[in-house]
């Protein structure tokens, strides 16, 4: 047997492209035992399938109607001849694997080349290209990698020690293992192509395309999470979030809408994974170089961080924009300066207030794009509709799911890429994040929208007719800091820190009270406002002091400043 991985996969990598078995079930076992008994020696082919190669597939964890389904008898066509496959094996409505059932006809314990051909002949179609064939006679098994070797199998059991090797082939076959290792099929394109590549920039050109592909799955990714995430129970779906890896949670749910459950659990989650050593966790959210971030990712971070102070006085690191004059570790003194540039929308931090405005620029010009596209509605409509009829009608993801909803989803995505391709190229040789560079990018952004946008007339009437039911509006974010008033909001279930904040923060809440945060005119119900906010108020808060572009702006989206 050879090793399913790549030689070029380091141990990590290995691990990170695989998964731990779970302990297989008694019943599960007596099953595989009771086919590990069987004497197939006068077995027909449909006896093998029915009585041998059935119960293992059941043991791998494929039913019919399931994410992890098969087909039986699929039919196929080359040229004018047709071909029907025994099993094909689907993860996701994917096909990964192919099964052939044989007689049993060899003196040998081994498949000819004609067996073997004719499951390549399958596993090569275009409606399936698995890399992975399956040959079972009831006797034995042979696995064979198509891009690794058709001379010898990778994997050969004998079926009457089905029980002791079942492992090893739930290793290679079992659903979450084949999902996998379509993956590591991607890392061995690419060694085979880059392998033999001359010249250096077709490397740089290449990352840049798998980059941008694969940030625009973004939007797929997040739709699939609400199909599978638990349904209506609450309860369970809180813990669900709550046991994700830190990683899944930051760069996905830190970028969604939550209820305040939910954020809760994720808070909980993040914590716990904080014990015993906190740095791979904060690192993660508050690296010392800007990266892609926008409003609902400060509001989850200084959700993490509040929560986090409540139990851990001190850290062993944070980042030089989170450290107090005294270098203090303390999470209360990160939590102060947290609170201090989320409220002034990072005016003291240019990194990271330039990716701010930009992604608030970026999703203003996406929006723009959507509904300048005709077909966009349409999109929307038609993806909603295949939720409606694929996804169980009394699950959270049926509750929740609209045609605006996928409007959103799809802006979500857009916002996203652009910011972490902006990120990325405000980025030097050495990885130092180039602020001037990064404000010039903000302006082009600002001007790009502006000539897009033109008198707004065309846009505006296109916004009428499309659903988008966005919370907050995109355009809003040129006259409303979204951001300040969400900082209040998450301080909101902190009541320590609220007193913090009215006592330390007062001018930015009245400022924000200007501004139309009804969290901040909550804080201050008894206070009236003392003036108006400015143009210029707003153009230096959202606009490096632009109040030309601003102006321009406002009047081609309809915001009243």
């Amino acid at each position: 047997m050879t090793n399913f991985y790549p030689a070029s996969l380091s141990i990590e990598s290995m691990l990170l492209n695989s998964k731990a078995l779970s302990p297989i079930s008694d019943e599960t076992r007596l099953s595989l035992a009771k086919v590990a008994k069987l004497d197939v020696a006068s077995y027909s082919e449909a006896d093998v399938r029915a009585e041998v190669i059935d119960p293992i597939v059941r043991a791998l964890g494929y039913e019919k109607q399931t994410y992890f389904s098969l087909e039986r008898e699929k039919h196929l066509k080359i040229m004018n001849k047709d071909l029907f496959i025994d099993y094909n094996m689907t993860l996701m409505q994917e096909n990964f694997w192919v099964i052939e059932a044989k007689k049993v006809k060899r003196k040998v314990l081994r498949f000819s080349e004609t067996e073997v051909r004719q499951a390549l002949m399958y596993a090569v179609h275009p409606e399936i290209n698995a890399a992975l064939l399956v040959l079972c006679d009831g006797r034995i098994l042979h696995v064979f990698d198509r891009e690794e070797s058709l001379t010898a199998p990778i994997l050969t059991i004998e079926i009457k020690n089905l029980v002791r090797d079942f492992d090893t082939i739930r290793a290679v076959l079992s659903p979450w293992q084949a999902w996998f290792f379509e993956k590591r099929r991607v890392l061995r394109l690419i060694d085979k192509v880059f392998d033999r590549e001359p010249n250096m920039n077709r490397l740089h050109e290449f990352r840049s395309l798998v980059d941008d592909r694969l940030a625009m799955k973004r939007s797929i990714v997040l739709r699939n999470y609400q199909e599978l995430a638990p349904n209506l129970n609450l309860d369970e779906h809180s813990a669900y979030l709550e046991n994700l890896h830190y990683a899944e949670l930051i760069d996905l749910h830190f970028f969604l809408r939550h209820s305040g459950s939910e954020t809760n659990a994720i808070s909980r989650g993040l914590v716990e994974q904080c014990s015993p050593d906190p740095f791979q966790v904060l690192v993660k959210i508050f690296p010392d170089l800007p990266r892609a971030t926008n409003d609902k990712y400060w509001g989850g971070a200084l959700h993490f961080l509040l929560t986090l102070e409540a139990s851990v006085q001190k850290v062993n690191w944070l980042p030089a924009y989170l450290l107090d004059s005294d270098n203090s570790r303390a999470t209360a003194s990160a939590v102060k300066c947290l609170i201090a540039l989320c409220l002034s929308n990072f005016s003291d931090d240019q990194g990271r207030q330039c990716v701010q405005l930009y992604a608030a620029s970026a999703r203003r010009f996406a929006k723009q794009n959507l509904i300048s596209q005709p077909g966009t509605q349409e999109m929307a409509k038609l993806r909603h509709a295949f939720v409606r009829h694929n996804v169980d009608e009394l699950s959270f993801a049926q509750f929740v799911a609209s045609p605006a909803g996928q409007l959103g989803n799809m802006l979500n995505s857009l916002e996203q890429v652009l910011t972490q391709r902006m990120v990325a190229e405000c980025k030097d040789d050495r990885g130092k994040f180039d602020v001037a560079k990064a404000r010039q990018r903000v302006r082009d952004s600002w001007r790009q929208e502006r000539m897009m946008l033109g008198d707004g007339a065309q846009y505006r009437a296109a916004r009428e007719a499309m659903d988008f039911s966005e919370m907050p509006w995109s355009e809003g974010s040129i006259a409303y800091d979204n951001l300040g008033h969400l900082c209040l909001c998450v301080i909101e279930a902190f009541p320590q820190w609220k007193a913090y904040t009215l006592a330390e923060h007062k001018a930015d809440v009245q400022r924000l009270m200007r501004y139309g945060s009804w969290q901040a005119k909550a804080w201050l119900e008894s206070e009236s406002m003392s003036s108006r906010r400015s143009v210029q108020d707003l153009a230096d808060t959202f606009f490096f002091g632009d109040s030309e572009t601003l102006q321009g702006l406002a009047s081609g989206y309809g915001v009243e400043l």
